[in-house]
């Protein structure tokens, strides 16, 4: 997509309506970001709860009985591994979020007010563009930090996959021995 000129000629109406629906669009990019964000951390939420409960219910069930053999608990160790791997994983998708965040490598949902306000537009260009294209180089750096938070989660929902197929092996290996 084209970014609109700043020094386009504002007398024209046709610049000042593509100049706002270029910011109408911006904001609406950083809207849907919010609404990915809170389904991220939504997700992290459930597999913080999902991984507990899973290690809470075979770890149940394998040490129910005073002494599983001996192979069986010391095997226990890859599953609770993974149930802190993937806890860490996803406990790091909840980090906050602010106008200083995108300077961290966090995401940044909310424009400066004094960074808007200190752009110069003594070149004749549209205020709304110039925003628009600000709110834009905001989206492309929060993509980038949404998808790694994505792939945070995609990892930490493979522990949780590893977690249950290690658990069902420790336990049939338990009914085996």
């Amino acid at each position: 997509m084209e970014r609109i000129s700043a020094t386009a000629d504002k007398d024209r109406p046709d610049i000042a309506i593509l100049a706002r629906l270029a910011y109408d669009h911006a904001v609406r990019g950083l809207d849907s970001q919010i609404a990915v964000l809170g389904e991220a951390r939504t997700r992290a939420n459930q597999l913080v709860v999902a991984s507990v409960a899973v290690a809470t219910l075979f770890g149940g069930f394998l040490f129910r009985e005073p002494a599983p053999p001996r192979g069986v608990g010391i095997a226990a160790i890859v599953p609770l591994a993974l149930l802190a791997g993937g806890m860490v994983l996803a406990i790091r998708a909840w980090r906050p979020t602010g106008k200083q965040g995108a300077r961290a490598g966090e995401l940044q949902l909310v424009a400066s007010a004094r960074l808007v306000l200190d752009h110069d537009l003594s070149d004749g260009a549209d205020p709304e563009s110039v925003v628009a294209v600000g709110l834009e180089d905001m989206w492309d750096k929060n993509q980038l930090v949404i998808e790694r938070l994505m792939a945070l989660l995609r990892r930490a929902s493979t522990c949780l996959a590893g977690q249950v197929a290690s658990w069902t092996v420790l336990l049939i290996l338990k009914q085996v021995f």
